[in-house]
């Protein structure tokens, strides 16, 4: 029999790596015979680098950036053949911030420009931008400032770019920033959102960095207003740009400032990792994430993994932390069974903890499903 384990990292317990070495453990501990292909994944968020390093070789570049807070911090980028692979949430990313430190409103994408900057003057022709995880809801204002681009009020002074000033923005002065037109930005994106609305930027992520209501309200108003200006200055209506809400709306402000490319990371991860070559070639698939959800089928890695798997025929299992799908809706996207870590009456920070073990406990159950199944 042979098996292609092929997930997403379990945020905050486990990376992909770890998972496809556990799973791949515990179905052996049951199907002493079979041929697994481990191909740990990233849908472009964060853990993008080590994912795209893994499978391209490409070389590590190291910078000293500004953190979400304009605080000074080490981050890093990858560069191959003129090829640059910049993940956001190493320099804008809210694992790099404290809990207390959240609050979107003050938070920037600067440090992702000027790793930006560094790619273009090292002679990057291609960029790609690997958006997800940011401590951020600025519109990506702060990368375009880092690349030159000046955000001012109505009396004609520079905004700091960050999230909560962009309810204050009058005019947009591009005149600093240097374009070159032969430079290519593809921006790798794990959502649908656009910049504002029920599931924009603002409303559905923002909570999660740090906002109340209140700001909430705050900044979703400033989004609208940004949007407006980009409009009128720019000529680019950034409200109808799906995925322009990821990252606190850094996908609009790549289009905008950069007239980037948005693309589905996962399709681009699924092209480095080779993975339709093994998934048309195995007997099953075993894919999964830390929590499954309504989102997850909306783009993200378990939704192009199964895609992938169906277009084959092949069978389809998932492991995660959690699954809030019933077995008719993960069903309808050819999963025949999803094992979870969490056991009723256990907290997240419970399974968190144990999560080796109890992914080792659910992939045994998952080795002998596959027994019966395959």
């Amino acid at each position: 029999m042979k098996i292609v384990i092929a997930p997403d990292k379990f945020k905050g317990s486990l990376t992909s790596f770890e998972v496809c070495d556990i799973v791949a453990r515990g179905i052996n501990s049951v199907i002493h015979d079979c041929d697994i292909v481990q191909l740990p994944l990233s849908d472009g968020g964060d853990g993008l680098s080590e994912i795209v390093s893994y499978y391209t070789k490409a070389e590590t570049k190291y910078e000293e950036v500004l953190n979400p807070l304009f605080e000074p911090i080490q981050s890093s980028w990858l560069f191959s053949q003129q090829v640059a692979f910049i993940e956001m949430a190493k320099a804008s990313g809210l694992q790099l911030l404290r809990p207390e430190q959240y609050n979107c409103a003050l938070t920037s994408t600067y440090g992702t420009g000027q790793l930006i900057k560094t790619a273009v003057n090292s002679g990057a022709k291609e960029i790609i931008i690997g958006i997800g995880g940011s401590a951020t809801n600025d519109g990506g204002i702060g990368m375009a400032a880092a690349l030159g681009y000046k955000f001012l009020d109505k009396h004609g002074k520079e905004l700091s770019p960050t999230g909560g000033n962009l309810i204050y923005i009058k005019n947009i002065d591009s005149s600093g920033f240097n374009e070159d037109m032969h430079i290519r930005y593809i921006v790798a994106c794990d959502v649908k959102n656009m910049l504002y609305g029920e599931n924009g930027a603002t409303k559905m992520f923002a909570a999660q960095k740090g906002a109340d209501a209140k700001m909430i309200e705050q900044l979703e108003e400033g989004m609208m207003h940004y949007a407006g200006i980009v409009k009128h200055d720019l000529g680019i209506d950034v409200s109808l740009i799906e995925g322009g809400g990821a990252a606190g709306g850094l996908g609009a402000g790549c289009v905008a400032f950069l007239g980037a490319e948005i693309i589905s990371g996962i399709d681009l991860v699924l092209k480095y990792s080779n993975a339709e070559k093994y998934i048309s070639d195995c007997d099953a698939v075993v894919t999964g994430e830390g929590k499954i959800d309504a989102q997850t089928l909306q783009g993200k890695l378990v939704d192009g993994v199964s895609s992938l798997a169906k277009k084959y025929g092949k069978k389809i299992i998932a492991v995660c932390g959690h699954s809030e799908l019933s077995a008719s809706a993960l069903l309808e996207h050819g999963i025949l069974e999803c094992f979870e870590l969490m056991k009723e009456g256990m907290s997240l920070e419970e399974s968190i903890q144990q999560s080796q073990k109890l992914l080792f406990e659910a992939s045994r159950k998952a080795g002998m499903f596959l027994q019966e199944w395959v």
